[in-house]
């Protein structure tokens, strides 16, 4: 499962994007899902910080991989490997 949270400037620091990530976290939990991916800019330090909080380790980067807000940036992707589901299927 991959996911993105996006809160409003005006809104960042007040846990608001913490509560969703964990939100998501125990959905993925309860539907069985192996791996949850997270995919932010590179310099994003917040993002990176939170990821690093609730456990998630850093997987690939990729210089120059996406162009937004006028320029390219380095997309940066983290993975939190939850249990095995019980009947995994191919």
């Amino acid at each position: 499962m991959e996911h993105e949270v996006y809160v409003h400037k005006e809104h960042r620091g007040h846990e608001f994007g913490r509560a969703m990530v964990q939100q998501l976290i125990a959905v993925a939990w309860q539907n069985d899902v192996h791996a949850v991916l997270g995919g932010f800019d590179a310099v994003n330090a917040g993002c990176i910080a939170l990821h690093d909080q609730l456990g998630f380790k850093h997987v690939r980067t990729l210089p120059g991989g996406g162009f937004k807000f006028g320029r390219w940036l380095d997309p940066a992707f983290c993975q939190l490997l939850l249990y095995t589901p019980a009947h995994s299927v191919d």
